[in-house]
């Protein structure tokens, strides 16, 4: 977090304020191209045209449709953040791009295998959270874009085959714990580190526009809550890799339980429908709690700057 970025000698609060809207303004400018760039390519590449009016239901109905809703979500995800957070990186950094977005330093396989582990311990007490987060009462336009963002994640987890479960490995868990990681934490929070000199403010403001970013309010909070504790281990660790590693294994940890499900194995408490009771949550809390005091101890040790 120590590269210098370009400032061309403009006040502080101008420095912040113009960096964040170029940040924004290339991910609005991916999103958009690299969606309506998809949706040109769907009728000749599947076969299908997709609108904004369509029946969403209706489609899903048809693999091809899938296929095609798969092939802009892959998209998506490279043009709004992976993109951006690279481009950002090579405008704005004088030197050491890589190292100022975290990927110039490798992940130790001590932090890689504790943040798989805390990755565990925290996940009765995230449900738990998720659980009481979608209480929340929401208009209609937010219930219909819950209900379509719900009927999609669907789609892409049916099927039993081998096939299915590596396409969305990579669909919902590699592709965007790698793109995320690099625009939230590595250029967002990088940045936000940078201008302010206080991590924990970066950690949690990325975490919150990570969130809303997500356009699912019934998972507002524990997603909130999982941007924080990327932040965290990436900012302790000083290595991206290690919070990708994370964010991966949190996606597709849920994916392959599915999977099995499929197949007709009993997956107990990975099931979909399996909600963890308040004292799991509990003893996830204080677990999560003790697992977190050790890393950062851990990663003082190795001198790893905060």
């Amino acid at each position: 977090m120590s590269n210098e970025l370009q400032t061309g000698g403009q006040p502080p609060w101008v420095q912040l304020l113009s960096k964040l809207l170029i940040l924004m303004g290339m991910f609005t400018v991916g999103l958009f191209f690299f969606t309506m760039v998809g949706f040109q390519l769907c009728p000749y590449l599947f076969g299908v045209h997709l609108g904004v009016d369509d029946n969403l239901a209706e489609n899903l109905k048809n693999e091809k449709y899938v296929a095609a809703y798969r092939f802009v979500q892959y998209l998506y995800s490279l043009g709004a953040f992976a993109l951006p957070a690279l481009a950002f990186a090579q405008f704005f950094a004088k030197e050491k791009k890589y190292e100022f977005i975290g990927l110039g330093k490798s992940a130790s396989w001590a932090l890689v295998g504790f943040s798989l582990l805390l990755g565990l311990c925290y996940y009765p007490l995230l449900d738990w959270i998720y659980q009481l987060n979608r209480e929340l009462a929401l208009t209609d336009a937010l219930k219909k874009m819950e209900e379509q963002n719900e009927l999609l994640t669907q789609a892409f987890l049916k099927g039993s085959g081998f096939n299915h479960l590596v396409a969305n490995l990579l669909l919902m868990a590699l592709l965007p714990a790698f793109c995320e990681e690099l625009f939230f934490r590595g250029a967002l929070q990088g940045y936000l580190s940078h201008w302010s000199g206080k991590p924990h403010i970066a950690i949690w403001v990325s975490a919150f526009i990570f969130s809303a970013l997500h356009m699912e309010f019934l998972g507002f909070i524990p997603r909130l809550l999982m941007g924080a504790y990327l932040g965290y281990i990436f900012a302790w660790s000083g290595s991206l890799w290690v919070s990708i590693l994370a964010h991966f294994f949190h996606n597709g940890l849920a994916i392959f339980a599915v999977w099995l499900g499929h197949n007709g194995f009993e997956t107990g408490v990975l099931a979909e429908e399996y909600h963890f009771p308040l004292w799991s949550a509990l003893v996830s809390a204080a677990f999560t709690a003790g697992l977190i005091y050790w890393f950062k101890k851990y990663t003082d040790r190795q001198k790893v700057p905060f």
